[in-house]
């Protein structure tokens, strides 16, 4: 189980936010050994979800880009319509 130790937040005066998390982790055992245990760095960013220090891109999903080109044609089709008109009331 992981426990998150400490968050460190900067801020920039660009307006650029950074986010430090120390986790630490209780399972895992200490090597006693002189061979590194295998770790990863993780830069989470808004052009891409994250970036590993062993080079793996993991982009950004992006629902709202994926689904523009539906909300275009509803878009598109309720342009030319006029609503609350008095023929309206008399058609229900």
């Amino acid at each position: 189980m992981s426990r998150v130790r400490q968050v460190c937040v900067k801020l920039y005066p660009s307006g650029r936010i950074h986010v430090i998390f120390l986790v630490e982790e209780s399972g895992v055992e200490e090597h006693s050994s002189g061979e590194p245990v295998k770790a990863v760095g993780v830069d989470l960013g808004l052009a891409r979800l994250a970036t590993l220090s062993d080079g793996r891109i993991l982009e950004n999903p992006r629902p709202l880009e994926l689904s523009l080109e539906g909300i275009r044609v509803l878009q598109r089709s309720l342009s030319g319509k006029r609503f609350f008109r008095r023929t309206d009331s008399k058609q229900r």
